[in-house]
């Protein structure tokens, strides 16, 4: 089956090279190579597909139909990126690239939508559900593309827990409005190392000292708390002498 659907792609590339069909000669070469990367299991595949890629690339630079080809290479770095690598970094500035020639093409939408996932920011905040009064504690942050993350504390009252328990989840953005107009009990901005290599990092933050009560710890990624291109976060903690034991 392997060999046929080569064989098949073969005659196509033919068929295309002897009518001069210079666009869909690259459309068919690039969905051949796709298709060997695939289904090979050679040591070295990886290697071969980045060079067949770069040479599709040099050889039809002129051509729209080769942003393909640019965006498949840029997808390969961004796959095998780490943080012990710069692949992301690469990734990034081959799909610039290919944004910047304005072609109409769908290498070139290929190359904006996987842009915007690589600059996208993502957040994730981890705490223990119950903490120790008048003893500061730890949060995990796991994010990406972030240098600040603005926090805010909220003691819970029964009619905050009652409002919360009152609303459905159609109605998230209506909470998140009420217990962002409340006072905050504490609120600071946190920077965050940022080495600018697009790649998910994670830190301990430390979170002062509360007193016992039940809090909503509020995090934003801008200072207004508001919807606006903004990533907003809640948890509930609980601050307790009590400690329970699972046996």
């Amino acid at each position: 089956l392997s060999l046929n659907a080569l064989q098949n792609y073969q005659a196509l590339l033919a068929f295309h090279l002897s009518k001069k069909n210079t666009a869909a000669l690259i459309d068919i070469d690039l969905e051949r190579l796709e298709y060997a990367y695939q289904i090979s299991v050679r040591k070295d595949k990886e290697e071969l597909y980045k060079n067949a890629l770069l040479q599709i690339s040099s050889k039809y630079a002129n051509y729209p139909e080769a942003d393909e080809a640019d965006f498949l290479l840029a997808q390969w770095f961004n796959g095998k990126s780490t943080t012990k690598n710069d692949y992301k970094k690469q990734a990034k500035s081959i799909l610039e690239k290919i944004i910047a020639r304005k072609n109409n093409s769908e290498g070139n939408a290929n190359a904006q939508n996987l842009l915007s996932t690589i600059l996208k920011p993502s957040i994730h905040i981890t705490l223990e559900n119950v903490n120790v009064p008048g003893i500061p504690f730890r949060a995990l942050i796991e994010y990406e593309n972030i240098k600040k993350v603005y926090f805010r504390i909220v003691k819970s009252t029964p009619e905050i827990a009652e409002k919360r328990q009152k609303l459905s989840q159609n109605e998230e953005n209506t909470f998140w409005k009420f217990i962002t107009s409340l006072p905050a009990d504490k609120e600071w901005e946190q920077n965050i190392p940022n080495l600018n290599d697009y790649e998910k990092h994670s830190a301990e933050i430390k979170i002062d000292a509360l007193n016992a009560g039940q809090y909503y710890i509020i995090a934003s990624l801008n200072k207004n708390f508001n919807f606006d291109n903004n990533i907003l976060l809640s948890q509930i903690n609980h601050i307790s002498n009590l400690a329970y034991v699972y046996l």
